[in-house]
Order: structure tokens, then C-alpha cells, then sequence
């Protein structure tokens, strides 16, 4: 793959975006899930213009499945506020193809920054297979731009009790049939949240897709937030045998 960025390939995809009332929580801020449709979004449409998007994955067989993504929240956006998104693939790791986030404000400040790995499945097996192969060879890997956490590795899983449970909904469903990472990462926050029965915010969040949560199934969340604020969550079956998700960071004070 080539280094540099062609007329046919954008290296990099910019979108600004007014958040909107229905997108704010209680405090007024962008809340964490939209953060991640926001993500999402540019993500796949950015892949449209790269040839690597859903419609032509799906001729080909397979389909691009998130895996792991790594944020650093320095600030979340107001009601009403202008924000400025960019994203650009930032090349191979392993089976990994792995994509950077910005976000800033209408002053430059940067909001949040972010790394997401990424899998190219088999669409019937599942199995993974060598995103590389998949890729168009002058894709831009943008070996000059930063890439924000280097290493997503595994996170240890920690023996804690189930506090909630959520059943995969319909409207939990996305294009892929799986439950959508957003609301993983809605219920993590709800998770949390209902610990310290209290309103909290995440600053850092790393979140560690293990098994896709299929519609009709119950994933039993647990929790634990140490006492400088970091805190491990994960969701397993009610057997405790599955793993679909864990995810580790730290709350704003």
C-alpha cells in the first residue's frame, strides 16, 4: 500500500457538526454513545470513499467489525456547539486495520482523540481474515500523521459480580446484525453510573469487543471503580462463559 494520499483515495475525511438537544444529557453535553455514532459514522463513510465500505465488502463476502477503540475525552461538547471531526486510517497491525479521531472546537481545542482497530470478518463463518488483503494498494496509510495509543492490547478479566442486565432489543440491531457498539457503550456508562447512583462522565475509556451480542440474548453487566476514579466494566452471559465486552478507563473528577 502507498504511503501517500491520490485524487481517488482521500487520506483524511473532515465533517463539522452542530450538536443537537435529543444528542446532550442532563448536563448539556454530547453524551458518550452519540460520541461513538459520531465515530461510526465518519468511520463508514469515509471506508465509501476509500472502495473499502459496506457495499463493497458485501459483494466480496465479509464485513468490517470493530474490535477495539481507545479514547481520550478532554472535553465534551455543548448543546448548540460547532464541532469539527476528522478521522484518517493510520494502516496495518496484525489482522488489525486501525483508524485515528479528532474532534476539536471551533477554536482549535482539541475535545477528545481516539484509535480504533478494526477486523475484516467472514460474513457466514465469522472468522477473521487479513484486512490487508482487502485493502486497495495506493490506500493511504498516512505514516506522517499521529497515531493517538499505539498499542490496544487485551484486558484482564476481573471476577465481579452482575449488577445489571440488558436483553438485545431490535432497535439494539445494526446493519451487521450484531448489537451496535454504541449501546455497548451507553449500557456501560448506565453500568457505572448506577454504582455510584450518581451522573458521571469518562474521561479515558478503552473498550475491548470480544463476542457480538446477537438479538434476544441477556448480557449481565458488571463493574468496579477503584478510588482515583478507574474502573473496569465488563458484559458476560448470565452463565458467566461469555465475554461479549470489556472496557476499562477513568471518570472526570
Amino acid at each position: 500500500m502507498s504511503n501517500h494520499t491520490n485524487d481517488k483515495y482521500p487520506g483524511s475525511l473532515q465533517e463539522e457538526h452542530i450538536i443537537r438537544a435529543h444528542e446532550c444529557g442532563s448536563d448539556r453535553k454530547l453524551k458518550l454513545h452519540v460520541l461513538l455514532d459520531y465515530l461510526q459514522d465518519i468511520a463508514a463513510t469515509h471506508a465509501e470513499l476509500l472502495d473499502v465500505g459496506l457495499s463493497a465488502l458485501t459483494e466480496q463476502g465479509v464485513i468490517w467489525v470493530l474490535s477495539r477503540l481507545k479514547l481520550e475525552i478532554f472535553r465534551y461538547p455543548f448543546c448548540d456547539e460547532k464541532i469539527i471531526l476528522q478521522t484518517y486510517p493510520s494502516g496495518i497491525s496484525g489482522l488489525f486495520a486501525t483508524r485515528e479521531y479528532l474532534m476539536k472546537d471551533e477554536a482549535d481545542n482539541i475535545l477528545v482523540k481516539g484509535t480504533s482497530c478494526w477486523l475484516v470478518i467472514d460474513a457466514k463463518t465469522y472468522r477473521p481474515l487479513k484486512a490487508a488483503s482487502f485493502l486497495p494498494e495506493n490506500m493511504p496509510q498516512n505514516i506522517d500523521k499521529e497515531r493517538f495509543f499505539p498499542a490496544l492490547g487485551k484486558i484482564v478479566k476481573k471476577e465481579i459480580p452482575p449488577e445489571l442486565s440488558f436483553p438485545v432489543r431490535h432497535g439494539d440491531i445494526d446493519m451487521n446484525h450484531h448489537l451496535n457498539n454504541a449501546v455497548f457503550a451507553r449500557n456501560i456508562l448506565d453500568c457505572l453510573c448506577h454504582k455510584k447512583n450518581s451522573f458521571l462522565s469518562i474521561q479515558n475509556l478503552q473498550l475491548n469487543f470480544v463476542s457480538s451480542g446477537k438479538l434476544g440474548e441477556l448480557l449481565c453487566f458488571g463493574s468496579e471503580i477503584s478510588s482515583d476514579g478507574s474502573f473496569y466494566v465488563h458484559a458476560v452471559d448470565p452463565e458467566n462463559q461469555k465475554i461479549y465486552i470489556q472496557a476499562e478507563g477513568s471518570l472526570f473528577p
